[in-house]
């Protein structure tokens, strides 16, 4: 829209417009269970006592560590090696061997100034290794039983913080609905008191009652006011106070 103040006064008339849903008490224990900032911290605890557990828990598998290099050198190392000794030896025998066999030895016989491969130009290594800590059992296994103690009573502290937000949460609650009929009847109270002071003052004006009646009636409608501000108050503190449970803003 090209004019922002329209569409400001849409939006206010929109949202007036919209009917309020009253905050039932099911409402209210949801969103403090779910919101609640101290128990949001004790959730987080209660994690972290579950991961430690978990960690301490990983110890009892074995132990598994890898290693792999891989090296480029300059050139191959080799060896020479004078084999002409075994090779003659061998060529003498070669006439008792078949005509293959004797072919095959004088290719060797050829071959034999050629030296012996040490190391490649590309060498490469990867080692595996598996190691189980047997003479560790014994204190993993109590530091386990230890971690897993740990995580159960993180637990019951969580359901001890849980249900006594709940129970504060109903507390509050029916203080709220208290606070609210009080404040009904205060109201309803003073109305009938102003109303009761216009007929003692109709009275006073006809000379059929004392001005000492129309005092009680100002005083007990000054009571009256002075409890309904007690009860607002109260009402406003219970409010911020569930705001508080639920994880909300004070106001």
């Amino acid at each position: 829209m090209k004019n922002p103040l329209k569409t400001i006064t849409f939006l206010l008339i929109l949202a007036l417009a919209t009917p309020l849903r009253a905050q039932t008490l099911q409402d209210a224990l949801r969103q403090a269970v779910t919101d609640n900032p101290l128990l949001r911290a004790d959730k987080i605890g209660l994690k972290t006592r579950e991961f430690q557990r978990k960690s301490v828990r990983g110890r009892f598998l074995p132990q598994v560590k890898v290693d792999a290099n891989i090296l480029y050198w300059d050139s191959p190392v080799t060896a020479q090696m004078d084999l002409s000794a075994i090779d003659a030896k061998f060529q003498a025998l070669s006439k008792f061997l078949p005509p293959a066999a004797q072919q095959a030895l004088q290719t060797t016989g050829q071959t034999t100034g050629a030296g012996l491969l040490i190391r490649d130009r590309t060498t490469s290594k990867v080692s595996l290794t598996v190691v189980q800590p047997l003479l560790q059992m014994y204190g993993i296994t109590y530091a386990h039983q230890a971690a897993s103690g740990m995580e159960r009573a993180a637990k019951y502290d969580y359901e001890t913080a849980r249900r006594q937000v709940e129970l504060d949460v109903v507390k509050t609650y029916c203080g709220i609905l208290a606070a609210q009929r009080v404040r009904a009847n205060l109201n309803a109270g003073i109305k009938q008191a102003r109303a009761y002071e216009k007929q003692v003052r109709a009275f006073i004006k006809a000379g059929r009652a004392e001005r000492n009646a129309l005092l009680k009636v100002q005083v007990q409608e000054g009571e009256l006011q002075q409890a309904l501000f007690t009860v607002q108050k109260n009402l406003a503190m219970l409010k911020a106070r569930l705001n508080f449970l639920m994880g909300r803003p004070g106001d």
